[in-house]
């Protein structure tokens, strides 16, 4: 079963579509922008990424995760905090 990492509370609606399409989803219970650490920790080994417009997500964290990661999402208008390059040069969407 494909693992979704969320990396803070949406709403439980989102959530459960996720579950119901078939994903393993597991949400960060601190409601703040993890750090670095805690993000590798916590998503480390996830299919996908759900992340806010509040975490940055860049070469080291695609890496820290883990070269299974086939998708980064952004629960966000907007996307400053992703680094297109990085995810670009991993094939990632």
């Amino acid at each position: 079963m494909p693992k979704v990492f969320v990396t803070r509370k949406i709403p439980e609606r989102g959530v459960n579509l996720l579950k119901e399409k078939g994903f393993e989803v597991e949400v960060s219970h601190d409601d703040r922008v993890l750090s670095k650490a805690e993000l590798f920790a916590m998503a480390k080994g996830a299919d996908a990424l759900l992340c806010l417009l509040t975490d940055t997500i860049d070469g080291e964290v695609l890496d820290g995760i883990g070269s299974q990661l086939k998708i980064v999402a952004n629960y966000a208008v907007g996307f400053d905090n992703l680094n297109l390059p990085a995810l670009k040069e991993r094939n990632i969407p």
